[in-house]
């Protein structure tokens, strides 16, 4: 039963938020926005769970963008019914949902305590042929087209869900003090979010192979390399809508494009007024889900979760408690699916 894997959930959600500061994130405060649209994203979230018990658990998970994504959206569904005081059923119902789908996906630690491997063995040496030698000018290169794809994924996104256009998988051991790593962003031309973007790169993957360097993936996306990822680099892969670029030139024009899209796209996030920036939370929120939505025919992004922000100022009926001990705690009880709410009702 997913419900007695709740412990293991717990442990890699503890990890993940003593290593974030909801209060600093932006546009707006973690605790203010969510909270404002609880009731009714929990509402969404059970309409598409009831609408794709239908499909099997791995056909669930991939229509998220990656497994993070389903990782992410697990958590935050937890918090989100305690924010709407949702029944203990309801958010059991969530994270069974959730729960299903990383289960029969992952390859181990599904929850993503220390790793994040999807892959099978036969699956990641055929991901490793063709690699081509790696050295510290690649290194640099590659740090340079990560950075920015990351960058523009943040732009593309927010704080909140910056997941749908990045993802790392690995680490894979394929020898000694050696590791093998995929970097995915799948989907950085979001169209149905930003219809005015430049329709150009849209994915890219990065595959590398790195010597004595070691990394740790938690359940809500932080990649943490120990190591030197610029001189430890043995081997390289890029894909760029598919295709690879033909030689170091080609690597560098879509380093360069992407690195514009990512300061564009910032000075587009910029102009939004206040009414604007909530409705394009909501909106980036529901894209999480756009591809499952579409699958069983519901809005992806309903009317009346963009009328649950409309108007109206954030809210202010939760106190963060100042003693970082005390609101560590109150994270944790709201991540756990069978506590009741630490939060006041908004009213």
């Amino acid at each position: 039963m997913t419900r007695d894997t709740i412990p293991e959930y717990l442990k890699a959600a503890d990890i993940c938020l003593k290593r974030m500061d909801f209060k600093t994130f932006v546009p707006f405060p973690y605790h203010q926005i969510e909270s404002m649209c609880s009731r009714e994203w929990i509402r969404h979230l059970l309409e598409i769970a009831d609408k794709t018990q239908h499909l099997t658990p791995r056909e669930r998970h991939a229509l998220f963008w990656n497994t993070s994504a389903c990782r992410v959206e697990l958590l935050m569904a937890m918090i989100s019914g305690a924010f709407a005081h949702a029944s203990n059923d309801d958010r059991l119902k969530l994270f069974n949902w959730f729960a299903e789908a990383l289960l029969a996906t992952a390859q181990e630690d599904p929850y993503a305590i220390a790793v994040n491997k999807i892959h099978t063995s036969v699956e990641v040496e055929q991901l490793r042929r063709g690699l081509h030698p790696g050295n510290p000018r690649i290194g640099k290169l590659l740090g340079r087209l990560i950075n920015a794809c990351y960058q523009l994924s943040y732009g593309l996104y927010g704080d909140y869900t910056p997941e749908i256009g990045y993802e790392t998988y690995g680490p894979y051991p394929i020898g000694k003090n050696r590791i093998f790593v995929k970097r995915h962003f799948a989907e950085l031309n979001p169209q149905e979010l930003w219809p005015e973007l430049d329709k150009g790169i849209k994915e890219v993957r990065v595959l590398a192979t790195y010597e004595d360097v070691d990394l740790e993936v938690d359940s809500c996306t932080h990649a943490i390399f120990k190591g030197d990822v610029v001189n430890g680099l043995r081997s390289y892969r890029v894909f760029v809508n598919g295709k690879e670029p033909k030689n170091e030139q080609q690597l560098q024009e879509a380093i360069d494009h992407l690195e514009a899209r990512a300061i564009a796209q910032w000075e587009a996030v910029k102009k939004l007024d206040f009414e604007e920036t909530k409705e394009k939370h909501v909106q980036q929120r529901c894209y999480n889900f756009i591809r499952l939505s579409k699958r069983v025919g519901i809005d992806w992004c309903p009317q009346y979760l963009l009328d649950s922000v409309k108007d109206k100022p954030l809210p202010t009926h939760i106190e963060i408690p100042e003693k970082q001990e005390d609101e560590d705690a109150m994270w944790y009880q709201a991540s756990d699916p069978r506590e009741p709410s630490p939060f006041p009702k908004l009213i």
